[in-house]
């Protein structure tokens, strides 16, 4: 039977198992075959979200229409920006805390003592007062040996990191539902509850922990012992060791993950540079290694400066498709959608040092071009490293802006990120959105408010110092700036919701749109 002369219900159902790239592409086959892609609210609803760069979560709503109108409600809400509701909810100031994170409606701290709690960023509107959205909980675990924990709500996971003096680490995986934590639930996919290793000490370091990523079925701990710094990783599910970084020159690099097996490691030594690094898994459990593909250096420098730190920010790697938990579990509500894990940014923090005075500078790099450089090593069948020279990857790939001193976690979220920054000696918000759609997508209505401004940058923008030579970078974005009353400490971002925090109150602002 011809396609065309399938019943279209058929027929959009068969459609339907294509990527959204190839139904895009089947629009043009025929006339017939373009009215009933653009006809179908199902298939609309798949394109709408690949264009976003989201992937498809939990239903809300049966009908494909209804998703897809809140779907358009949320990017219009977004490109203004303007949130439907903001609440505030006094908590201690995020100074005054031993670790924080946010990701999928979840705002979670670990205070200097042993108190940890969450603020559900789902309740916002169902709430009857701001105070009941905070859950402080006892994990049982001194603060004083807590290091930090990291959030994975598309598996439903909290990973947590503490260290028995004077020479162990542990980690911990516990569920996140509520619930779980108040009864500390082991997590019903990992198959140890603890996993407890030797760190390495001498005179001249206590072991101190870095950074701790969790991508999918891996965990990464970045920590410095015997006087360097390493990088551990572990298959939380298995409860195998998988592998161990060589240990690196400078003592302070950072981390991400670009999927459950890709990393990055930013090096500040020399010039800088960045290290991309896969994990190969052996066919005999345990039998996995670290490969690095690709060293990307960063701009040459002039002779009175020098780099001092790298820090990379970027948003939850999720899991797609989200794992199969246990009947009996009760999840932590779900997203109808998230954003791909391909169509991320991440922001690199550059902080220079020269002979009178310290410079920062962000440097925006999409996931595409980091782990192209995977996808090119493993399609090539090469055996060493590349080692890609700045001008050869940065230039057309990158946006490099001017710093403002900001380094606080949580304001990278899909290809969003968000600074607090003066404007004419008023607090702003920064948006910057680096999705490839956006800056010629038709479908953004220009309805922005008097204090919001909004751009689409393709210029390229040239900063000269501290370096050899100015270095002038041109990826795309679209910028939007909106006056603040608050004058805000701290800004974090999520899918669904901009948080900003004084010294003693967290404003939720809400960009959720029911159906």
């Amino acid at each position: 039977m011809s396609l065309t002369k399938m019943p279209p219900e058929i027929f959009c159902e068969t459609l339907s198992l294509l990527p959204p790239k190839s139904i895009l592409k089947c629009s043009t086959v025929s006339r017939t075959w373009h009215e009933t892609i653009v006809g179908s609210p199902a298939l609309q609803y798949a394109i709408r979200l690949w264009k976003d760069g989201l992937v498809p979560g939990d239903p809300v709503s049966s009908s494909s229409t209804d998703m897809m109108r809140a779907l358009e409600r949320r990017r219009q809400a977004w490109a203004n920006p303007a949130w439907t509701s903001q609440t505030v909810v006094k908590i201690p100031p995020l100074s005054t805390c031993k670790a924080f994170d946010i990701s999928g409606g979840v705002f979670a701290m670990q205070m200097r003592g042993p108190d940890f709690c969450t603020v559900s960023l789902r309740d916002l509107g169902g709430a009857d007062t701001a105070e009941s959205l905070i859950q402080p909980l006892g994990l049982g675990i001194d603060g004083g040996v807590m290091q930090d924990f990291t959030l994975d709500p598309s598996q439903d996971l909290v990973a947590l990191f503490h260290q028995a003096f004077p020479a162990s680490g542990t980690l911990i995986f516990q569920t996140l539902a509520e619930y779980s934590l108040r009864r500390r639930e082991v997590h019903p996919l990992a198959r140890a509850t603890i996993s407890t290793f030797l760190i390495d000490r001498d005179d001249t370091d206590t072991g101190v922990l870095l950074s701790i990523q969790i991508a999918g079925d891996v965990v990464g701990v970045a920590i410095i012992e015997g006087g360097c710094s390493t990088l551990r990783l572990w298959n939380w599910r298995e409860g195998d060791w998988l592998a161990r970084l060589p240990e690196c020159d400078s003592p302070y690099p950072d981390f991400q993950f670009l999927s459950p097996r890709a990393l990055v490691q930013a090096v500040p030594c020399e010039n800088g540079w960045i290290e991309i690094y896969m994990i190969e898994t052996g066919h005999i459990r345990g039998s996995s290694s670290v490969v690095q593909v690709a060293t990307l250096r960063l701009p040459a420098l002039d002779v009175d400066s020098d780099i001092d730190s790298i820090g990379i920010h970027a948003g939850h790697t999720w899991v797609h498709p989200m794992p199969q938990l246990p009947a009996w579990f009760q999840p932590t509500p779900r997203y109808p959608h998230s954003p791909a894990h391909t169509c991320r940014i991440y922001l690199f923090h550059l902080n220079y040092e020269t002979s009178d005075e310290l410079i920062q500078t962000h440097l925006f790099v999409p996931h595409r071009t980091l782990h192209g450089y995977v996808s090119r090593y493993q399609q090539e069948g090469l055996t060493a490293p590349l080692d890609i020279p700045w001008e050869e990857w940065g230039p057309q790939n990158t946006r490099m802006l001017p710093g403002d001193g900001y380094t606080w976690t949580g304001h990278v979220h899909g290809e969003r990120a968000l600074l607090p920054i003066d404007d004419a000696g008023k607090k702003c918000m920064h948006l910057l959105d680096f999705s490839p759609a956006i800056p010629r997508d038709p479908d953004i209505v220009d309805s922005r408010a008097p204090d919001t401004r909004m751009s689409f940058v393709s210029a390229p923008t040239t900063i000269k110092e501290p370096f050899e030579n100015p270095v002038t970078t041109s990826l795309p974005y679209r910028s939007t700036m909106r006056s603040m009353d608050e004058n805000f400490d701290v800004l974090l971002l999520d899918q669904d919701h901009i948080i900003g925090t004084n010294s003693v109150c967290v404003f939720l602002f809400d960009f959720s749109l029911k159906c």
